[in-house]
């Protein structure tokens, strides 16, 4: 066995210790910026961070479903089960736009109510600014259409709904912006909002389709923690290591 083999080859525990530690230097650090002045660099690193952490969630953790998926379903089903009760909900403005643009193979009559579901014309009184509380867990989301619909097979639906879950949108309008463009995308916003900091806010009224949601540093700071505490709870009690070849060349020098 070589030098650094040997170096980090201690027990199973310790080693798992050892990749979590890497990430929380890392949260440290981003935790050490002035989050106004450094938003854009906040981002960047969060974003990163979340995207590369679900990917060794995914590789060890992750059944073989989710690891063959597309990065974009990886990186919201590690939200789902790390990342706190919001990455369990659905944005239905964006399944209301979806299902009129881009429906993909859903059958008609689901098409249709997926366009009208918990929607109307806004009142006077409706036109207040949405909140995560006016959207769907996907599970009871889903079988509210599967109870109106007759579908033989759920799981295409399941699929086509979690790409307007939180972790989904996040990673389209956030994490992909971000690291390719350098700004949040359309479908998001940057303005911090009363809450901004326990929950991702809209920036769209109520029924406006598709929405402006928002996820500020501050609360994805908070997601990651989450999210590292749970994965190593999780490593923990399986005894997996997670960490990649390279981490325990680091580890060693």
């Amino acid at each position: 066995m070589s030098t650094t083999e040997d170096s980090f080859s201690g027990s199973p525990e310790w080693r798992i210790s050892s990749f979590f530690a890497y990430w929380r230097r890392r949260q440290a650090f981003i935790e050490s910026l002035d989050l106004k002045e450094n938003c854009h660099e906040a981002n960047v690193l969060l974003w990163a961070a979340i995207d590369a952490l679900s990917n060794h969630w995914a590789k060890n953790l992750g059944n073989s479903n989710v690891a063959k998926t597309t990065k974009r379903l990886v990186f919201d089903a590690f939200l789902a089960k790390y990342g706190g009760s919001h990455f369990q909900l659905v944005s239905l403005p964006d399944v209301w736009h979806r299902a009129s643009c881009h429906p993909g193979d859903l059958p008609v009559e689901c098409r249709s109510l997926c366009q009208s579901i918990d929607r109307r014309t806004p009142e006077s009184t409706d036109r207040r600014t949405r909140q995560s509380s006016d959207d769907y867990v996907l599970n009871s989301l889903l079988q509210f259409i599967l109870d109106s619909c007759d579908l033989k097979d759920s799981n295409p639906l399941c699929l086509w709904l979690r790409a307007s879950r939180y972790g989904s949108l996040a990673y389209k309008s956030m994490r992909n912006s971000y690291i390719h463009e350098g700004r949040p995308g359309r479908g998001s916003h940057c303005f911090p909002l009363h809450d901004s900091d326990v929950a991702p806010t809209y920036l769209s009224n109520i029924y406006a389709s598709p929405g402006i949601i928002g996820f500020t540093p501050s609360f994805m700071l908070r997601v990651l923690d989450r999210c590292i505490n749970g994965f190593e709870r999780e490593s923990l009690d399986l005894q997996i290591d997670p960490s990649p070849p390279w981490l325990k060349r680091e580890a060693h020098d």
